[in-house]
């Protein structure tokens, strides 16, 4: 028959595969799966050996757009080519996820463990599943742009997961893996980032010494949650804890200086000048400082 639109939407199961032909384009066929699903194919004989290449499923492309693609496999037929066998040697080559898993393990341990942590769950989270099962040199500033907008919600988020694999494609140049200059994350146009700067107001500061003064005098009152049987062995006085000092000055040091948590609670003594005040960190996110 000739495939069309309404002859494929028509064939239905028969518990088992079957194929339907095309009468005008010899070689350009529908495989129908016990399931339903719908895959064109072609079929063609090269070097004496009959080859078969799946052109797409219906429904992802139309009729039309299956039989277009089926002329130009079988052209190429004709001129000497084997399109399945390309398409073979195709996958063959370094593959998205193959090179993420490489510049974890060739890169990941020049990274802080923060930073890696992070470099893992953008690449393995985000752009692996999207991008994985894509030859790297075949990946394009388009397929990037569709993982950007997937994360739209989370702007953020998105450059972050875009920022990263542009690294991961930096890294393949110095190593050799793509061509000088191929970075196609380059392209894509990031978001905007709503900004996040957060100041304590006046009664905030107030409130934060009290609770602060309060612990390290007369403590905080915590509480247990007891489940089962052992509820009635808790404890009913004894409710307050008081914190020791360096526990209240790492808060207020945080307070008085805008670092960061673990610029803070990392401090070795060797890092802090008492004499002129200075905290010094040898290791900050943005260098020594």
């Amino acid at each position: 028959m000739k495939l069309s639109k309404r002859s494929v939407e028509q064939a239905g199961t028969t518990g088992s595969r079957y194929f339907l032909w095309d009468e005008e384009l010899i070689g350009f066929g529908m495989r129908v799966e016990a399931s339903g699903r719908k895959t064109f194919i072609c079929r063609y004989r090269s070097g004496g050996i009959r080859r078969q290449y799946t052109v797409g499923r219906f429904g992802t492309i139309t009729v039309d757009q299956a039989r277009g693609e089926a002329r130009r496999v079988l052209g190429s037929v004709s001129l000497g080519q084997d399109p399945s066998a390309a398409k073979q040697a195709q996958r063959s080559v370094l593959l998205f996820r193959d090179l993420v898993a490489a510049f974890l393990e060739g890169h990941g341990p020049k990274l802080k463990p923060g930073s890696r942590k992070d470099y893992e769950s953008a690449l393995v989270g985000h752009a692996v599943p999207a991008l994985g099962n894509l030859a790297v040199n075949a990946i394009a500033p388009a397929d990037l742009n569709r993982l950007h907008l997937k994360l739209a919600d989370r702007p953020y988020r998105a450059n972050r997961v875009l920022s990263y694999v542009g690294s991961v494609f930096s890294w393949a140049q110095r190593n050799g893996l793509v061509d000088k200059g191929f970075n196609p994350a380059a392209d894509v146009q990031r978001f905007k980032e709503p900004s996040r700067e957060r100041y304590l107001t006046s009664e905030e500061i107030k409130r934060l010494g009290e609770i602060l003064r309060q612990a390290e005098t007369a403590g905080l009152p915590w509480e247990i949650k007891a489940v089962g049987s052992t509820a009635k062995h808790v404890a009913k006085s004894n409710r307050a804890e008081i914190y020791p000092p360096h526990l209240t000055g790492a808060v207020r040091l945080l307070l008085l200086t805008g670092c960061r948590l673990r610029e803070i609670l990392n401090l070795r003594w060797q890092d802090v000048d008492l004499d002129r005040g200075f905290l010094w960190l040898p290791d900050s996110k943005t260098g020594r400082r």
